[in-house]
């Protein structure tokens, strides 16, 4: 349980910090464009990726050999 909490909390905290990040990056007038775009390329690939992944992960849950396996 207190280690769900502590996942939970840690997510929150990073998606409010970096959301002002974002928020900063995007809305400010002093970063370059070039500084900008890159910003949000890297947002969108790392998205991409982490949504193919969790996909996956998804799909082959279904067919896991080993999903009621006690360690």
């Amino acid at each position: 349980m207190s280690t769900r909490l502590g996942w939970c909390l840690l997510v929150l905290g990073l998606v409010v910090y970096g959301s002002y990040i974002v928020y900063v990056l995007i809305v400010g007038d002093e970063s370059p464009l070039f500084f900008k775009v890159s910003f949000v390329a890297v947002l969108l690939g790392s998205a991409i990726l982490f949504s193919s992944v969790l996909r996956q992960r998804i799909r082959d849950r279904k067919t896991d050999r080993y999903k009621d396996v006690q360690a």
